[in-house]
């Protein structure tokens, strides 16, 4: 088996960078994550971008260079939000496989010499491969570590096979004034039952396609050593002259020598006990460091659970993720591995009680420097073949896969909710606005409601939610005439928050409860699912033509299908719709699409 020890050197997080070095198992990750806005949100954002990396790599049957690539690829690919450096590196038997996300380089130290492998390139997904040597020492380093220790700086430290002295040694130049994108990790490849050389590796044009092969280094590294190893009998008697020395001298110097031995023997057990016990305080001290954030972390999301159910599961995942992450460091049969892998059981049985069993990235199909006339993204709505995204000065009509098909202006401004049919766009604010939707005119249709906080439409009815005594208040025809919808003497669960209709009016009240009505009366054929948690920041959605309600629940970071009889179907969680404005479905209901941060993004049902 061979022997790999790894070292790793990270700089300090800000408010807008994070970056991070990983080794599970025989995968070694190195990466950054930086934004142009202080949101806070980078170092969560971060985490979740390093466990699903290790999730992709672990999921793939045949680790091959062309999959690893492609996991990568699944990973990064959406990350539009945010500039990143990576590289994501694999040994599989004494082979080396290397996916460099965006700018990023590796080394490798080689007899002696330094040379530079791989280096990825601005918004590309490259791949490398070639075999490794016994006592390769290899750097993986993100772009801003690089800029920091340049090849001839490191070259200056390189050398002594020790990549612990090397961490140690580098870390002064990254600490100091760090920026927060700073990462390396440095493996040293050790092959006992291989010292001899490597054939060289393919050149690039044996390659398949766009995954670059490159040599290891220059041909001074990659020479092989050829020269045949002399037999016992030319072999020279290494000991022969101190034998011979040895019987000349007296019993007295024979003594001496012997107690000098001795004593060479016993400080020499010393210095390798106290270098075991230094290894042991080490271990114990690493596994201390894991075990205790990881059972806070617990602790916190068990607390948070009934209160912020996407704080709770952005605890666990972070436990699970350093967890992960750490158990490679630890014999397996320990009792250090087997407390972690205990924790871990729990952490990942607490993620699926809390709902949590699916965190999805979802891809961003659509920007807000895709539109030359909207000045932000706060709404979208879909009717049949439309998806409409609305902001500040106009609307956008896109394709299901974010493709920009027209846009227009108009003069819309702090709406609170939007909806839309074939022909037009139905604004709420403190009054209600209709958009035509083929030239943007605008007109008034409803004044003064100020009081409403939703919007919907039913036939030719539009509805709007209070949060009032009125409750539901219906419009209807051409001249939206004005009547209550619910029938005298209605309770409602607690105080509405949204609402949807299907023809019957579902509320969702802040009591986490959803009460269904027809015609005007409570109806007794949906029961909300008693196990679904939902916060008082919450979305609701359906029309006619689906078969389900949909709720974003934006404080838990969460959507959730459930039957129109009240049945929870499906649910996933997202850090990408922490701050989610307005969500619709496709009329095929295959997609949720949700407003975050001025863009739109893609779920898969």
């Amino acid at each position: 088996m061979n022997d790999i020890f790894v070292s790793k050197i990270v700089g300090s997080p800000t408010e807008t960078s994070w970056s991070q070095s990983s080794s599970t198992g025989k995968l070694y990750i190195a990466l950054s994550l930086s934004s142009s806005e202080e949101n806070g949100g980078i170092i969560a954002k971060g985490k979740n971008v390093l466990e699903q990396i290790q999730r992709e790599f672990f999921a793939i049957d045949d680790k091959n260079l062309s999959e690893i690539k492609k996991a990568v690829e699944k990973v990064f690919t959406p990350l539009n939000d945010v500039k990143y450096s990576a590289v994501v590196g694999a040994i599989k038997d004494d082979v080396l496989y290397i996916v460099t996300a965006s700018a990023a380089v590796v080394l490798i130290e080689r007899e002696n010499n330094l040379a530079e492998v791989a280096r990825g390139e601005e918004g590309k997904i490259i791949g490398f491969s070639g075999k490794l040597k016994h006592d390769d020492v290899l750097i993986l380093e993100t772009e801003e570590f690089h800029r920091k220790i340049s090849n001839k700086l490191l070259a200056e430290y390189t050398g002594s096979h020790n990549n612990e002295r090397l961490a140690e040694d580098l870390a002064p130049f990254i600490l100091e004034n760090s920026k927060g994108e700073e990462a390396a990790i440095i493996i040293h490849y050790k092959d006992p039952h291989n010292r001899t050389p490597v054939a060289h590796m393919p050149s690039p044009s044996d390659h398949h396609e766009d995954e670059r092969v490159r040599n290891y280094a220059s041909d001074e590294i990659t020479d092989e050593y050829n020269e045949e190893e002399p037999t016992n009998k030319e072999r020279p008697n290494l000991f022969a002259g101190i034998t011979s020395r040895f019987k000349n001298i007296s019993k007295k110097q024979k003594g001496i020598a012997i107690f000098a031995v001795l004593i060479v023997l016993i400080l020499l057990g010393s210095l390798f006990g106290e270098r075991f016990m230094d290894q042991r305080r080490e271990v114990e001290a690493e596994f201390e460091s894991v075990y205790t954030e990881s059972t806070q972390k617990l602790e916190s999301a068990k607390n948070l659970s009934s209160l912020n159910r996407g704080r709770a599961l952005e605890e666990v995942n972070s436990a699970i993720s350093q967890l992960e992450a750490s158990l490679g460091k630890f014999s397996e049969g320990s009792d250090e591995y087997e407390k972690l892998n205990s924790l871990l059981t729990e952490l990942r049985a607490l993620r699926d009680e809390l709902g949590g069993g699916s965190e999805v990235a979802g891809t961003s199909i659509f920007t807000l420097s895709d539109s030359k006339v909207l000045k932000n993204i706060s709404h979208i709505t879909a009717s049949n073949e439309n998806i409409i995204v609305i902001g500040d000065a106009g609307y956008a009509l896109i394709n299901a896969d974010g493709e920009l098909e027209s846009e227009e202006e108009a003069e819309i401004s702090s709406s609170k909710r939007a909806i839309s049919d074939e022909n037009n766009i139905y604004l709420l604010s403190s009054n209600v606005n209709r958009v035509t939707i083929s030239n943007s005119n605008i007109s008034e249709i409803i004044e003064d409601t100020s009081d409403a906080i939703d919007i919907s439409y039913f036939g030719s009815n539009i509805y709007l939610l209070n949060n009032g005594g009125e409750g539901i208040i219906k419009y209807s025809g051409s001249s939206y005439q004005k009547s209550n919808y619910l029938t005298d003497g209605t309770d409602l669960n607690g105080n509405p928050i949204a609402f949807a209709i299907d023809g019957s009016v579902y509320i969702l009240n802040d009591s986490a409860s959803i009460q269904k009505f027809t015609r005007g009366a409570l109806a007794d054929d949906f029961e909300l699912d008693s196990t679904i948690k939902i916060s008082k920041n919450a979305l609701l959605y359906t029309n006619e033509n689906l078969s389900n309600l949909y709720i974003l629940d934006i404080d838990n970071s969460s959507v959730v299908q459930i039957s129109k009889s009240g049945k929870v179907n499906k649910q996933f969680n997202s850090n990408n719709i922490q701050n989610a404005k307005s969500f619709t479905i496709s009329a095929d209901e295959s997609k949720v699409l949700v407003v975050a941060d001025d863009q739109v993004y893609s779920f898969d049902l």
